[in-house]
């Protein structure tokens, strides 16, 4: 018999799988009173190899749970036998199908039967637990039919492949310590419990994971906990994982996976986000055991039954390794000079290994790198691409040397740390921290342009006022995010009025004095662990915690520029471009005012010459510096000819 009208869901042609034609065969003789024997025979022979065979091996499906299945996949695929169900049933109100109806048509309409019936219908068992059938309700005259997934499942006797939203997480090229760790974890894991792989960005745990996968025979994909929030949706993902051998990998951390958002919107949802990805661990757990691994920074909020197995960072070496299998044509020390810089995990060095040529132009390979670090910042921070040089900074000589040995530190790193031994004997961070403290306008912004510009890196400058938040616990997480993100993408970052959140710790006299001193010492530790470059900038280091200070590797004043600094900071102040006549710059430079000022002044003085149609002059300059003095509540007296008075 064949199939006469097929659902929206199949091709408008007959269906292929000789079995599902015995399925259909099979439920159409069933509901019509006619010989069932023949077709039945027919559909156990066919039965080996099929879909539902398969379902029914890996869940344990009963017979009737079968029977069941066959009916709800004729319902949904032939317009017929809704017609045959409510004659079956004698009400045309019920073109569906029930525990009722199969009650009285394969189990002799026996009470024992209805009861085993209506058990395997039970939000617990299988069918549903497994989110292979679907009901509104729970009573035996509730329909009972397929979702849209598994129909076509057992209609095309196929896997309909990756679940939606999920990647496939392809095995990088492996290190040697996560080769032997995952044959080593691969038939460890709880059961009923999974596996959380709890260690810093850039340790290896998604690497980990794809080789675990490839041990025992199973596809990681990789999957947002957003995408699968519903009961509904952590089911189907649940059943699809168990039918087609995934290894489910997901984030723990609501941080990661948020991390995009602004830290504005973060703040009011974070706390409520926390609470939401605890309960999807947890759930995920139940539904998928063995078949779920997650990626946590820290075993807080996992389920207690997880097996927990902590990574530690690549070392810059492994990275190398993992560098030399993506890109082997590529100079040996361009792939290690990113090694030791960026500490991206294998799986990131293979897609950007997948986007350059076998052996590309000097230096693309550090311009991928420096342009993936930024993007876990960019939501966080304002990319700024360094401007100046070394030339270009106006500072005593003493200065600008601290300034080189910031830079100096960070390249170096590697040989004193690794080759050195120096490493072992640090119980903090490898991190390079430094705090420019000054007047406003001295240079404290362009000093860290300088730095970030000479290590081939990007700034991103973060204004710690912005990150400070009202709610308690908030301004520690707003804090946590831009550090993790910055350490995990070897970006420079820049925190401008670090004052703001290191004020002195003052006496507790009631929750806020608490909560605002619990603040700063929480950014006391993460500065003490960190692994990256930080550079901050204030005006008031006085009002600095003295922990704070003892903390940082290096402390530099930026002092205000003297007569002399001056007049070379008013040389370079108009661009080559720019047409002057008769600038008196022993006369600008007894101007007592900052690098930043003297730039406001010159632009100010520009526009007001090319709205004259003249070059600058000292009478331009006088103006404008008469607007900057009133700016700063001062009185400006010039001393030149042409001055305006």
């Amino acid at each position: 018999m064949t199939v006469s009208r097929l659902s929206p869901l199949t091709e408008p042609a007959p269906l292929a799988d000789p079995f599902v034609i015995a399925a259909i065969d099979w439920v159409r003789a069933v509901l019509t009173g006619s010989d069932a024997g023949a077709t039945r025979a027919r559909l156990e022979a066919l039965r080996p190899g099929s879909a539902l065979g398969h379902i029914s091996h890996v869940f344990g499906l009963a017979p009737v749970e079968e029977d069941l299945l066959l009916f709800a996949l004729a319902h949904r695929v032939d317009g017929e036998v809704a017609a045959l169900c409510a004659a079956a049933s004698g009400d045309p109100r019920q073109g569906y199908v029930t525990a009722h109806l199969l009650t009285g048509l394969i189990g002799g309409g026996q009470v024992a039967f209805a009861a085993a019936l209506f058990g395997h219908l039970a939000p617990g068992a299988p069918l549903r637990r497994r989110a292979l059938v679907e009901m509104r309700e729970t009573h035996p005259l509730a329909a009972v039919s397929l979702s849209e997934a598994v129909a076509l499942r057992l209609a095309s006797g196929a896997a309909p492949g990756l679940p939606a939203a999920a990647e496939a997480l392809i095995e990088p090229p492996g290190l040697a310590r996560l080769r032997d760790r995952a044959e080593a974890l691969a038939w460890q894991f709880v059961p009923g419990g999974g596996l959380a792989l709890i260690g810093p960005g850039g340790s290896g745990r998604r690497a980990l994971a794809a080789q675990i996968a490839a041990v025992t025979g199973q596809t990681a994909v990789r999957v947002d906990a957003r995408d699968f929030d519903s009961d509904t949706a952590l089911a189907g993902l649940a059943r699809d994982a168990w039918l087609d051998g995934l290894l489910v990998v997901a984030d723990a951390d609501p941080e990661d996976a948020q991390r995009q958002r602004p830290a504005a919107e973060e703040a009011e949802l974070s706390a409520r986000q926390g609470a939401e990805a605890r309960d999807w661990t947890a759930r995920a757990a139940r539904r998928l055991g063995g078949r779920l691994v997650l990626l946590a920074r820290d075993g807080t909020g996992l389920p207690p039954k997880m097996r927990r197995e902590r990574l530690p960072l690549l070392s810059g070496a492994e990275r190398a390794q993992v560098w030399a299998g993506a890109l082997p044509d590529w100079p040996e020390a361009e792939r290690n000079a990113v090694a030791r810089h960026f500490p991206l995990p294998p799986g990131d060095i293979s897609g950007i290994a997948a986007t350059l040529p076998p052996d590309g132009p000097p230096g693309a390979l550090w311009r991928a790198c420096r342009e993936r670090g930024g993007r876990g910042l960019e939501a966080l921070a304002a990319r700024i691409a360094p401007r100046f040089g070394w030339d270009d900074l106006i500072l005593p000589a003493a200065v600008q040397g601290e300034l080189r040995a910031i830079a100096d530190q960070m390249r170096h790193r590697a040989t004193v740390y690794d080759s050195w031994g120096f490493g072992k004997r640090l119980s903090g961070g490898r991190g390079v921290t430094a705090l420019f403290a000054g007047p406003s306008g001295v240079g404290k912004t362009m000093a860290a342009e300088v730095i970030a510009g000479d290590l081939g890196l990007d700034l991103f400058k973060v204004d710690l006022s912005r990150l400070v938040s009202k709610y308690i616990g908030e301004t520690e997480k707003n804090l946590r995010r831009v550090f993790d993100a910055a350490e995990e993408t070897g970006a420079c970052l820049f925190l401008d009025e670090a004052d703001a959140c290191l004020g002195k710790r003052s006496e507790v006299k009631d929750s806020h004095d608490r909560h605002a001193n619990i603040e700063v010492s929480y950014l006391l530790q993460r500065m003490e662990s960190y692994s990256g470059l930080c550079l901050m900038a204030t005006n008031l280091k006085n009002n600095l915690d003295s922990a704070f200070l003892r903390r940082l590797r290096f402390v530099i004043d930026i002092p205000f520029p003297d007569q002399g600094d001056r007049y070379r900071i008013w040389q370079g102040a108009f661009p080559a471009g720019t047409p002057t006549e008769g600038l008196d710059l022993a006369a600008l430079a007894r101007l007592d005012i900052s690098g930043g000022s003297i730039t406001v002044i010159a632009v100010n003085a520009a526009f007001m010459a090319a709205a004259e149609g003249c070059p600058v002059g000292m009478a331009h300059i006088a103006r404008a510096a008469r607007g900057e003095y009133r700016k700063h509540d001062r009185t400006f007296r010039v001393s030149w000819a042409g001055g305006g008075g």
